[in-house]
């Protein structure tokens, strides 16, 4: 899940564990998200970076090497800012209308229809 967090509203219970890159919604590129259900953590292989083991991660509260603060700081803002527009709900509104915008446009186009 990367391009699609944040862009409507999922029941987090239904993964084990979510991967989402910022760049496409919440923040800067490089700043990773990763949602992980308890019973996943703790079972790393062996030549797992200590780093990708998520028990370790959480045990350190995300703080196991240095957070990239400015990332940080934007998503926060772009977070408060989702609120303001009603959160996920609104959000997932919005997007269904733009999608239904460019999806009506490029239906009536004649250039994208393929000849049958």
């Amino acid at each position: 899940m990367s391009s699609n967090f944040l862009c409507r509203q999922i029941n987090v219970a239904d993964y084990g564990l979510i991967y989402a890159c910022a760049q496409k919604n919440f923040g800067p590129a490089g700043m990773t998200v990763v949602i992980v259900r308890n019973d996943l953590m703790g079972h790393a292989h062996p030549l797992c970076p200590v780093i990708m083991d998520y028990a370790v991660v959480a045990k350190g509260k995300s703080m196991y090497n240095t957070p990239p603060t400015y990332p940080i700081y934007i998503a926060g803002l772009v977070f408060k800012w989702m609120l303001k527009q009603g959160g996920l709900a609104a959000i997932e509104a919005a997007n269904e209308r733009k999608a239904k915008l460019l999806y009506d446009m490029i239906d009536s186009t004649p250039l994208v229809h393929s000849r049958r």
